[in-house]
C-alpha cells in the first residue's frame, strides 16, 4: 500500500511541476513577446527607413540591393530589444576598401538626422537611433550561397534559411529562449559579452524544437558537444575547433560556438539545468538586489579598482581594448605573487571605465620564488644563476628540472604601490589605445572604491558583480 502512495505522490509532484512550467512559460512569453503597439510602430519605420535607403541605392553607381534581416525580418526580436538590421549588398567585383567606403557613405547617409555612428563587430556598420529602435545597416557583398566574401555575407542567406523553417510556434520558443538567455548573462555576440547570438538561439530551437527540450539538452552538454541540424554537416565536427560546435546550417565549416566564452557557455549549461530543478520567473526578470553586508564587507577588505578617463570611442572597440588590458594586468599580479579570485570589466561606455579584481592577498612575503629555465637550456640557465646571485639570492634545480631562485624583495610589497609602479613602465599591461590615458587613471581600495561605486551606477553594478554568486 505504501508503495502505491509513494508513486502516487510523486505522479501528483510531477503534475504540479508540469503545471507550474506552463504557468511560467505563458507569463515569460507574455513578458518576451512585442507588444502590438511596438509591432506597429516597428513595421511603420522599416517601411520608411527601406523605402529612404533603396531611393538612395538606386542613385548610387553600384547599385547595391538592400533588405531586411536580423531577428526583426524573422519575427524573432524582443520587446525589450527594440532592433533592426538592414543589408547593403553590393556587387562582388568591387573590393573590400570599396565595399566599406562606398556601403559606410551610404549607410551615413540613409541614417542622416539620427546621429549614426561607426560600429564594428567582425565588420564596420553604422548604428543609429530612430525612436527607441536601434538601427543596424550592414554593407556586404551579394554572393551565391557558399562563396563568401566578407563575414556579413552570410546574413542573408541566414535570414532565408530561418524564415523558410521557423514556424510561429518556433519563434516564441526563440524568444523565450532569448530572454532567458539574457536574464542569465549569456545572450549577445558581442565583444563585452562574448555569448551567444540571436542566430545562435534559433539554431538551438531548430535542433531542439522547444524552450524546455533545449534547456534539458543543454544542461547535460559535454566538452566538444555537437549541435548540428544539417544531417550532411555532421561529418564535419572532427575538423572543428571549439569547446562547442554549433554548427552554422548554411556553412558547415563555420562553428557558431567558436566566438562563445567556455564562462558563457558554462553558464548557460548550468543555469538551464537549474531552471530544470526548479523553474521559475527568476530567470526571466531582471531583479538587482542591493549588496549584503558580507559581500559589502569583502568589497572593502579585498577589492581593488583601476579607474580609467578616456576618449570615445566605438563600444566594440572599446571593450576589446578593456579586455586586453584587463587580463593582461591580471598576468602582472599573478606572475608577482598576488592570487586573484576575480577580474570584471566595467563601463559606461562613453568616458569612464574600470578595471576591477577581487583579491586573496594585498601584500605579499619578503621572499619570492622565481622561476627559471629548464637545465639544458644551458644559455639561458647560465644567464638566470647571473641574474640571481649574490647576496639574498639562492638557486637550484627543482624536481620538475627546471632552475628556481630565492629571493628578498626590495620594494614596497603592497598591491596598490605595484600597480602605481606598473602604471609608470613601458610594460604596463594597458592596451596600446589606452596607454597614454591610463597614467591618469585611479587605483583605489575599500572604502574609496565603494564610494565611486555609489557615485556612478555603471561602477556599482559590476561591484556588486565581483563579490556576488552568478545565477546558475
Amino acid at each position: 500500500m505504501g508503495r502505491y502512495t509513494t508513486t502516487y505522490s510523486q505522479l501528483d509532484w510531477v503534475n504540479r511541476m508540469s503545471s507550474s512550467i506552463n504557468e511560467i512559460i505563458l507569463k515569460a512569453i507574455s513578458l518576451a513577446e512585442p507588444t502590438a503597439a511596438q509591432a506597429k510602430r516597428g513595421n511603420q519605420i522599416a517601411s520608411r527607413l527601406l523605402s529612404k535607403v533603396r531611393r538612395l541605392a538606386r542613385t548610387h553607381h553600384l547599385h547595391p540591393k538592400v533588405i531586411m534581416g536580423g531577428s526583426f525580418a524573422k519575427g524573432t526580436w524582443l520587446s525589450d530589444s527594440l532592433e533592426m538590421d538592414i543589408f547593403l549588398l553590393f556587387p562582388k567585383e568591387i573590393d573590400a576598401k570599396e565595399l566599406e567606403r562606398e556601403g559606410l557613405l551610404l549607410a551615413k547617409k540613409s541614417l542622416v538626422g539620427n546621429r549614426p555612428r561607426l560600429r564594428y563587430a567582425q565588420h564596420p556598420y553604422v548604428e543609429a537611433f530612430i525612436q527607441d529602435f536601434r538601427i543596424n545597416l550592414v554593407p556586404c557583398f551579394e554572393t551565391k550561397l557558399g562563396d563568401w566574401k566578407s563575414a556579413a555575407d552570410r546574413s542573408p542567406f541566414h535570414t532565408l534559411y530561418m524564415n523558410k523553417h521557423l514556424t510561429q510556434k518556433l519563434k516564441k520558443e526563440v524568444r523565450l529562449l532569448k530572454m532567458f538567455m539574457k536574464r542569465v548573462g549569456v545572450y549577445g555576440s558581442e565583444i563585452k559579452v562574448q555569448g551567444f547570438s540571436g542566430y545562435a538561439c534559433e539554431v538551438l530551437i531548430l535542433k531542439y524544437r522547444t524552450f524546455l527540450s533545449t534547456l534539458e539538452n543543454v544542461s547535460k552538454w559535454k566538452e566538444r558537444e555537437v549541435v548540428c541540424i544539417e544531417p550532411s554537416a555532421s561529418t564535419k565536427a572532427d575538423q572543428v575547433k571549439g569547446q562547442l560546435i554549433l554548427l552554422d546550417p548554411i556553412d558547415s565549416n563555420r562553428n557558431l560556438g567558436m566566438a562563445i566564452s567556455p564562462q558563457k557557455i558554462g553558464q548557460f549549461v548550468l543555469s538551464s539545468g537549474s531552471f530544470i530543478s526548479l523553474p521559475g520567473m527568476r530567470f526571466f526578470r531582471s531583479n538587482r538586489r542591493r549588496s549584503s553586508k558580507l559581500e559589502q564587507d569583502l568589497l572593502r577588505q579585498s577589492a581593488i579598482g583601476i579607474l580609467l578617463s578616456h576618449s570615445s570611442r566605438s563600444p566594440d572597440v572599446l571593450w576589446g581594448q578593456l579586455k586586453k588590458s584587463g587580463v593582461n594586468i591580471r598576468e602582472r599580479m599573478l606572475n608577482e605573487g598576488f592570487e586573484v579570485a576575480r577580474t570584471i570589466i566595467a563601463s559606461d561606455e562613453t568616458h569612464r571605465s574600470a578595471l576591477l579584481y577581487l583579491l586573496v592577498n594585498q601584500t605579499l612575503s619578503s621572499l619570492v620564488v622565481k622561476d627559471g629555465p629548464e637545465y639544458f637550456r644551458i644559455k639561458e640557465s647560465r644567464k638566470f644563476i647571473e641574474k640571481n646571485s649574490g647576496t639574498g639570492s639562492i638557486s637550484w634545480i627543482g624536481g620538475t628540472g627546471r632552475l628556481k631562485a630565492l629571493k628578498f624583495r626590495k620594494q614596497d610589497l603592497g598591491l596598490k604601490s605595484f600597480l602605481e609602479e606598473l602604471f609608470s613602465s613601458k610594460t604596463s599591461g594597458i592596451s596600446l589605445g589606452l596607454r597614454k590615458e591610463a597614467q591618469n587613471s585611479e587605483i583605489l581600495m575599500g572604502e574609496d572604491l565603494l564610494t565611486a561605486g555609489r557615485r556612478e551606477s555603471w561602477l556599482s553594478e559590476r561591484l556588486q558583480d565581483l563579490v556576488s554568486t552568478e545565477d546558475l
